[in-house]
């Protein structure tokens, strides 16, 4: 597994941004870590940098959010259209999850689909397009991330 060091805020936008570039559509991006580590913040660089237009929250309470992506975005694989976001904090059990309609953003492949927590949806391992990043605190502002991107 590639470990990487953000060493600021900067880095992880910059580093959310060389993401977004990689992008194609259909993948899924599962966010591991700790409260604060990074995850919320990452997605909100991800989603502006796709091109998402408006502020990004983490819908912790509404379980999933979903933006909608401008045509010919600069830097953007062309046919990219959505940017799915699902925080899965609160979740008790991963079927709730299923329950709102996420497979429907799993099998697009104009979507982009990112889910926080997504260490408590254990079978997002099996799409495919399933990439995880797990965050870790490192000395200060640095953060340690994990990938298999």
């Amino acid at each position: 597994m590639k470990s990487i060091t953000i060493k600021n805020l900067a880095g992880l936008r910059a580093f959310a941004e060389k993401t977004a570039h990689s992008l194609k559509g259909g993948e899924t991006i599962g966010l591991v870590g700790d409260l604060g580590a990074g995850k919320t913040t990452f997605t909100q660089a991800l989603a502006a940098a796709l091109g998402a237009g408006r502020e990004v929250k983490s819908p912790t309470f509404t379980l999933m959010q979903v933006y909608d992506l401008p045509e010919d975005w600069p830097g953007r694989a062309p046919g990219l259209a959505t940017l799915c976001h699902v925080d899965a904090y609160r979740l008790e059990d991963e079927s709730e999850i299923y329950g709102i309609g996420i497979e429907d953003f799993l099998r697009d492949p104009h979507c982009v689909t990112v889910v926080e927590w997504a260490d408590r949806v254990p079978s997002l391992h099996r799409w495919p397009g399933y990439r995880e990043l797990t965050f870790r605190f490192g000395k200060g502002e640095e953060r340690k991330i994990e990938n298999g991107i």
